[in-house]
């Protein structure tokens, strides 16, 4: 079991849409999705300081512990095992406390918006228009003791 002192958030929800949570959805879509907040394993959000963005069981590294990836084709936000991913840049993120949540090789953001799906959102990749994202969660690390700490 990994300490994960690299992850800085967990828990990850847009602003505009709190009752919704970051989640794996169905694993044989391969796209992350939006449910209602349960905090079980596959709302798991974790980012780290490397950048990457990864949804699943926190002691997990594999198929259950999946990173977001922006492919550059789909309008929807994939979810791969991280060390498959040959390109950085489309599996790395820039997440700070409500703030965009931005590709680093596209540019594009995660965002929210109304849908004729379940739960009525669906999460896309789009340019960015402003929305923000939070993780209730940060965690402050030194050797091998980590705080937890609400950022509400």
């Amino acid at each position: 079991f990994s300490d994960h002192c690299d992850t800085k958030t967990y828990g990850i929800r847009n602003t505009n849409v709190t009752h919704l949570c970051l989640d794996q959805g169905i694993k044989e879509n391969h796209t992350a999705t939006l449910h209602p907040c349960h905090g079980w394993g596959p709302q798991l959000g974790r980012y780290t300081k490397e950048g990457y963005l990864f949804l699943g069981p926190l002691g997990s590294t594999g198929e259950d512990t999946r990173c977001v990836v922006d492919d550059k084709i789909s309008s929807y936000p994939q979810l791969l095992n991280c060390e498959k991913v040959s390109s950085i840049p489309q599996k790395t993120w820039h997440f700070a406390q409500n703030e965009a949540i931005i590709n680093r090789a596209t540019g594009r953001c995660l965002d929210v918006v109304p849908a004729n799906v379940y739960f009525g959102y669906a999460l896309i990749l789009r340019s960015c228009t402003g929305q923000k994202w939070t993780g209730p969660f940060e965690r402050e690390c030194s050797g091998y003791f980590c705080n937890f700490g609400s950022l509400r």
